[in-house]
C-alpha cells in the first residue's frame, strides 16, 4: 500500500515540475521571438488614403501601432511574421485581416488604423 502512495505521489511531482518547465519554456520563447531574423530587413509599411507612404522600422512584436489618422488602405508587411490589421486605433476590436510576411496588400474599400502581430 506505501509503494502505491509514493508511487503516485512521485507520479504527481514528476507531472507538476515538467508542467512547470514546460510553462516557463513556452512563456520566455514567446517574450523573446524576434520580429525578424538579425541581419534582415524588418519593417512595416502603409499607403493611408491621402497616398501618403509611412514606414515602422523593426517593429516590436508586442505592442499596438497606429496607422495614423488617415488609415492605410494598403502596405508591404517586410517582417518574418504576420501583421494583423484592425479598423479600430487600439488593436481591440479584434483582427479583421492579416498579412503575411513578406507580403503586400492593397484594398481601398476597407481601411484599417492599427496593426500588431497578436491576434
Amino acid at each position: 500500500m506505501y509503494v502505491v502512495m509514493y508511487r503516485k505521489a512521485a507520479l504527481r511531482l514528476a507531472l507538476a515540475f515538467g508542467l512547470a518547465l514546460t510553462v516557463s519554456g513556452v512563456a520566455q520563447a514567446d517574450a523573446a521571438a524576434p520580429t525578424c531574423r538579425p541581419g534582415t530587413a524588418c519593417y512595416f509599411q502603409w499607403t493611408e488614403r491621402s497616398g501618403v507612404t509611412r514606414t515602422e522600422s523593426n517593429p516590436d512584436t508586442y505592442y499596438c501601432y497606429q496607422l495614423y489618422y488617415d488609415g492605410a488602405i494598403a502596405g508591404f508587411n517586410g517582417t518574418d511574421k504576420r501583421v494583423y490589421l484592425y479598423k479600430d486605433r487600439d488593436c481591440q476590436g479584434g483582427a479583421r485581416a492579416y498579412v503575411d510576411p513578406r507580403v503586400g496588400w492593397q484594398d481601398s474599400n476597407n481601411v484599417y488604423y492599427s496593426f500588431d502581430f497578436v491576434p
